[in-house]
């Protein structure tokens, strides 16, 4: 099963997608409402933390092509927090 909208290449959404898939795969034989019900949760909102990434990385990215100063921009697409973003959006 793969997540709508997510890329298995992401660590975040490979290893949430990772955990929906097992929990679906034991709560299908058990027929465990309980862990059906958290691993359909699990796939939601990794598809949701996907969305707002590359909602920020938007944002991110039209500040820096709006921005006239070159080191400015430079030290933009350089900080962690801003680099971490990009990674995760793609």
């Amino acid at each position: 099963m793969i997540c709508s909208g997510c890329r298995r290449g992401s660590p975040p959404t490979a290893r949430f997608c990772g955990l929906a898939d097992k929990g679906l795969e034991i709560a299908a034989p058990t027929q465990s409402r309980k862990f059906e019900s958290w691993a359909w949760r699990i796939e939601g909102e990794s598809d949701d933390a996907l969305a707002y990434y590359r909602a920020a990385w938007t944002i991110i990215a039209d500040l820096g092509a709006k921005t006239r100063d070159r080191e400015l921009g430079g030290g933009l697409e350089s900080a962690p927090l801003v680099v971490e973003v990009r990674d995760l959006a793609s």
